[in-house]
């Protein structure tokens, strides 16, 4: 029997920091209400950030409504571990896959966009995969010209 998520997903609305590339001055992440932190205002995040800075997949984080749109971020209550990293690609980029090929190799997943002349990914990194060697692919893969990237946010233990 296929057992139903019973979830309640809702957006949340983050504010994009004005000098990030995308243009925009929000981005809508979906979250599934929290119900065993005893606060009323607990969310846990459920994708990745395509343009935000400072939160990642899992994260948990209070949320306020400020009108029937939605949800409005406040703070993270507890990391997920997770870490996102954001990449833009051009479409032709002719090596894509093959450098893909070794992020998903080490545990890492994506969700894309379309930004017109090239792409545009929010890459996750689970809590189990080493970061220094997913940073070291996406890297090579900027020396290679086949992405440009930018760190959106660190939720890996880099003490260990």
């Amino acid at each position: 029997e296929n057992q139903q998520d019973d979830r309640q997903l809702v957006k949340v609305f983050f504010t994009v920091a004005p000098h990030d590339y995308n243009g925009q001055d929000t981005e809508t992440l979906w979250a599934s209400v929290v119900t065993d932190m005893g606060l009323p205002d607990a969310y846990q995040l459920e994708n990745s950030p395509f343009f935000y800075r400072g939160v990642s997949y899992q994260d948990i984080i209070e949320a306020k409504e400020v009108d029937s749109d939605g949800l409005s971020f406040v703070r993270i209550l507890k990391k997920g571990g997770h870490s996102t990293y954001q990449l833009l690609v051009p479409k032709h980029a002719p090596r894509f896959a093959e450098f893909w090929q070794m992020l998903e190799d080490l545990g890492c997943t994506y969700e894309y966009g379309d930004e017109g002349e090239e792409f545009i990914y929010s890459v996750d990194v689970p809590p189990e995969t080493n970061i220094s060697r997913v940073y070291a692919v996406l890297e090579r893969g900027l020396r290679d010209k086949v992405w440009v990237f930018q760190e959106a946010h660190v939720g890996h233990d880099l003490k260990r």
